[in-house]
């Protein structure tokens, strides 16, 4: 479990007198716990953050406390610069079952694609889960070497997920499926129009068909 180490912070300090010495006001919370203000190092926070994202349990290390379990619940971002301005922190209890997204993680090598030019289409890249904070993974993969023709695809119901973990989506839910590049789906499709409605096939070769107009006017 990664170590993060954070400071008390007197209610009085402003949070902007935080930012300007490089530190990130923040809060941690909790069932049945009493809220405690902290500020952490923005440097720590933005290497653990990148490295384990919201979905990893943290020891959080509080000056001479004993280390509180932690998640990151939720960053507070500045809205041009994308830089962490506020973090709150979830302490969670052995006992309790705590609810996540967690990551997906797209692996292997799908043939589809590497093979017939096709194109991976992945629209979930994150699962909500349940469980306990001793049953949490950081990520869930889902191997793509299975898709071999366009058109298949990755349901919910098909990942593999640790028997203690329970998934809060639609088990019918779409994660990865394979799908014709549009250009050569719509290529496709148009000669199937022209062949069923006889557009763009020689007038000679329609059965049928009129010939030219005669103007008369000069007969």
């Amino acid at each position: 479990m990664t170590d993060l180490k954070v400071f008390l912070r007197d209610k009085k300090k402003k949070a902007k007198h935080c930012r300007r010495s490089g530190l990130v006001p923040g809060v941690v919370y909790g069932h049945n716990i009493k809220n405690l203000l902290v500020e952490v190092p923005l440097k720590d926070l933005q290497r653990v953050y990148k490295q384990f994202g919201e979905s990893t349990l943290l020891n959080l290390k509080i000056d001479n406390e004993l280390p509180r379990r932690v998640l990151i619940h939720s960053l507070q971002l500045h809205p041009l610069t994308n830089e962490i301005e506020h973090v709150d922190f979830y302490q969670v209890k052995s006992d309790e079952k705590i609810s996540l997204e967690v990551g997906l993680r797209f692996c292997g090598v799908c043939p589809a694609v590497h093979e017939k030019g096709a194109v991976l289409v992945t629209p979930l890249n994150k699962l909500k889960i349940e469980c306990l904070p001793a049953d949490l993974v950081h990520q869930i993969d889902v191997d793509v070497s299975q898709l071999k023709d366009a058109h298949q695809m990755i349901r919910v119901k098909d990942l593999k997920i640790p028997s203690k973990i329970r998934v809060l989506d639609n088990p019918d839910e779409v994660v990865a499926v394979v799908e014709m590049p549009k250009v050569e789906e719509e290529i496709k499709r148009s000669e199937e129009v022209l062949a069923e409605t006889g557009e763009g096939v020689p007038t000679e070769e329609k059965k049928g068909g009129e010939g030219p107009m005669v103007d008369k006017m000069g007969e």
